[in-house]
């Protein structure tokens, strides 16, 4: 992880010194603590390009930024190289990357390299023989880079990672790459659209539509010449989204009444079923006015599916009469419905397993791919069972390409697919055939074979230890109340893995994970942000004299009662480090108006705001420890790899927004929703949350946007990742919910999405009126 910048100037008598000295000495230094580097490059009489490279040391020797090649190359790298090009342990992807690209100037050969490496990435690279820069992003934009283009003759082109000065910024667009060249007076800017890509927010496929319209809402300079290259293009790695309509019929519970089952196994409800069963469970009379009806499936859908219970609240207005979210809550107890779907469904059993260990190679991936953390026999074993696992379009070369494993198995094929012709598709034979032998058992049921929850460095506050979710976003007590800030005497701690831990079911998941692949000496921080809730007195009775009002500060937010619930489920012998991050209203508008808000820019919503300042506090993993011996005593945490539990809602339908558009539209609007979250997941969050992450020295790192992960997930049918006829808490994200359960993690697996402002209560803290999609007015980008 880097902050790279890079700055185009005219020699003239114009002071530029005020962006140099950002480039060198600003916010964007905090990216890179471990070394710094400028150099410049003349490229004509008029024009003088200067780049800058600060390094967080993560990965091989450290190497200084820029990195120079022998014949004058020049490469920023922000970025990591988990496959697609073979990196040693001991050897650093920059330098790796460099030789690569010198190999052949060409164009073709740049948009051929860069579309190989899996991993998260932003990079510019001056090429000395053509005098050419090339610059881009990530098809996921998991590393920020910020251009300002020039609007008048005497402007200058900046590429960086976070603001620079006072110029005006956006983010480079990461569905294609760029070059600049300048010759004479004239600057020319080529785009390299992605195949297929399409823009963010659209269905416009950038090949074949007016670049201007979309990236660049503004006039550029007269000798500013933007070109679009329609016939060079970067390669696609990720398939596109499986939009087939697989038949499912959902299988009698052994934990449900036969009602209930009669009622839940039907492939469309009517009136009458469900009226029939409201009748016998709460004997309601007829007269009662209530009526309900069941929203059949669309029409364009061939196949009978899963019983269509919508699964949120509806009221009845004039002639529309919608059903009642409080049948389904009836009928389905979330855990129970679990696992029955593991008892008696086959494939969305081995389906799991496969899902949970692609998971786990790319979580191990990322929690080995740092420095000084040894790779041990047990984290390899773990890698080794992942492999047998993976469709084999590629697994069998990622294996050689990474140095995780210890060994891996020659022949990756199943059985169905020995002796044929091209790759094994593992999704699909699974589909085909639900017998096929699975060569990875799944430890499911893991809580059976743990000890009990007694290890003395795992304790929880005694009033927290039978604490039950608060699903409804209830903020009553108990949890204890403790300072809201570190102080001198805070205890610096030694794990190098930590996890944005809001106790939901992604970021747990992947601490679950974690626990498998790391040795069980090593400690982990688990982060989690509160910020401050004001909680007054009650008030007098009639006939009391008055008394004098008390505030007292509450931070038993719903996010902290979850993170407790969910560490109880982990495994006990592992040192886990519960930092709780507690968040003054002053602390808050203070540090967003002084530094904050500089690096959520150029985003302004209130949305960007509130996600953005809880996820800065929560990745300085500054607070105080919740469990263990040294409880309640103030804590910071020097892991420099945070895991993060972002890119699952998008891909799992764990949005309310995909629920809205399944009541709507049934599975075709539903397929839409998903298509275009994954299509825009470059220019809604990832760029915002690398800067505020990195900001603090620490690299933030999404097993959930992991190339194979992604690819895995675009291949499966949607009524295997996401049924939204059953409930919140069920429905949404139920491969990963069955994930869960397997994993132990039993209460967890049946929370309902919270968002992280909801969750921290951050939202409406400062205003309660406005919405996520107002602009900020707590923002001041100028």
């Amino acid at each position: 992880m880097c902050g790279i910048c890079c700055l185009l100037i005219e020699r003239n008598e114009k002071d530029y010194s005020d962006p140099k000295h950002c480039m060198k000495y600003g916010q964007i230094r905090h990216r890179g603590p471990d070394s710094s580097n400028t150099k410049e490059v003349t490229i004509s009489d008029k024009h003088v390009l200067t780049l800058t490279g600060h390094v967080l040391h993560l990965r091989g020797q450290l190497t200084s930024q820029p990195l120079q090649h022998q014949n004058g190359d020049l490469l920023l790298w922000n970025g990591e190289i988990f496959g697609g090009i073979q990196i040693r342990e001991e050897e650093n992807d920059t330098e790796i990357l460099l030789q690569l690209l010198t190999k052949d100037a060409s164009p073709k050969h740049i948009l051929k390299t860069m579309a190989t490496v899996e991993g998260p990435w932003s990079f510019i690279y001056w090429q000395n023989a053509t005098q050419t820069l090339y610059f881009g992003r990530d098809m996921f934009g998991r590393r920020s880079l910020l251009w300002h283009l020039p609007q008048t003759v005497d402007d200058v082109f900046l590429l960086s990672s976070v603001r620079i000065s006072d110029y005006e910024f956006q983010e480079v667009p990461s569905v294609g790459l760029f070059s600049m060249h300048v010759c004479s007076d004239v600057i020319t800017m080529t785009m390299y659209p992605r195949d297929e890509a399409v823009w963010p927010g659209t269905t416009v496929l950038v090949r074949s539509s007016e670049p201007h319209h979309f990236c660049i809402p503004f006039t550029l300079a007269p000798n500013f010449d933007f070109q679009f290259e329609e016939a060079q293009v970067v390669p696609m790695s990720i398939p596109k989204l499986n939009k087939q309509l697989q038949c499912i019929i959902r299988s009698p519970s052994k934990n449900l009444s036969t009602d209930a089952n009669e009622l839940i196994t039907k492939s469309v409800l009517d009136e009458e079923s469900i009226s029939s069963f409201v009748s016998k469970k709460h004997n309601i009379s007829e007269s009662s006015g209530c009526v309900h009806e069941a929203i059949a499936m669309p029409e364009s859908s061939s196949v009978p599916e899963r019983a269509a219970i919508p699964s949120s609240s509806h009221v009845s207005t004039g002639n529309k009469k919608k059903v009642n979210v409080q049948i389904l809550e009836d009928i389905i107890d979330p855990k129970s419905y679990l696992e029955n779907v593991l008892q008696t469904d086959a494939l969305m059993n081995k389906l799991s397993d496969q899902l949970m260990d692609v998971l786990l190679k790319a979580v191990t991936l990322r929690v080995y791919n740092q420095v000084d953390l040894p790779r041990t026999r047990n984290s390899g074993v773990h890698c080794q069972r992942m492999e047998t696992l993976q469709y084999a379009d590629g697994s069998s070369e990622m294996c050689q390409k990474t140095s995780v494993t210890q060994s891996h198995s020659s022949n990756n094929e199943c059985e169905c697919c020995l002796g044929k012709e091209g790759n094994c598709d593992r999704v699909t034979c699974l589909i085909d055939n639900v017998h096929l032998e699975n060569p990875c058992k799944s430890e499911s049921n893991r809580n059976e074979t743990l000890p009990c929850k007694t290890a003395e460095d795992n304790l929880l506050p005694v009033n927290a230890k039978d604490k039950k979710p608060d699903i409804k976003d209830s903020t009553k007590d108990s949890l204890p109340h403790v300072a809201s800030s570190c102080s001198i005497s805070e205890i610096v701690g030694n794990a190098r893995v930590a996890v944005l831990f809001s106790g939901g079911i992604d970021s747990t998941v992947i601490t679950a994970l974690i626990d498998r692949c790391l040795p069980e000496d090593e400690p982990v921080d688990l982060m989690n942000v509160a910020f401050e809730q004001k909680a007054k007195s009650p008030q007098k009775k009639k006939g009391e004299r008055p008394k004098t009002e008390t505030i007292t500060t509450n931070w038993n937010v719903p996010d902290r009662v979850t993170g407790y619930t969910a560490l109880q489920e982990l495994n006990p012998n592992r040192k886990w480090n519960f930092i709780e991050v507690n968040v003054s209203i002053k602390e808050l508008q203070e540090l967003r108006s002084n530094h904050i808000q500089h690096l959520l820019y150029p985003l302004e919503t209130v949305l960007d705001d509130s996600i953005g300042c809880a996820v800065w506090f929560a990745s300085r993993g500054c607070g105080i420890l919740g469990n263990t011996k040294q409880a309640g005593k103030a804590y910071r945490s020097t892991a420099k790899v945070i895991l993060c539990g972002m890119g699952a809602d998008e891909q799992l339908a764990g949005y309310s927004r995909h629920r809205g558009k399944f009541m709507e539209h049934g599975w075709e609007g539903l397929l839409e929703e998903i298509e275009m979250e994954v299509n825009r997941i470059s220019a809604r969050n990832l760029g915002r949350d690398d800067r505020i992450i990195t900001d603090h020295g620490k690299e933030s790192r999404f097993p959930f946007i992991d190339e194979n992960v992604v690819n895995y997930l675009q291949k499966l049918p949607i009524q295997y990742k996401a049924d939204l006829s059953l409930p919140r808490g069920v429905g949404e994200k139920l491969l990963l919910r069955l994930c869960a359960m397997k994993l132990g993690l039993v209460k967890t697996a049946t929370f309902p999405k919270r968002a992280i402002q909801f969750g921290s209560r951050i939202a409406k803290t400062e205003n309660n009126k406005e919405k996520g999609s107002d602009k900020c007015q707590r923002l001041n980008m100028k």
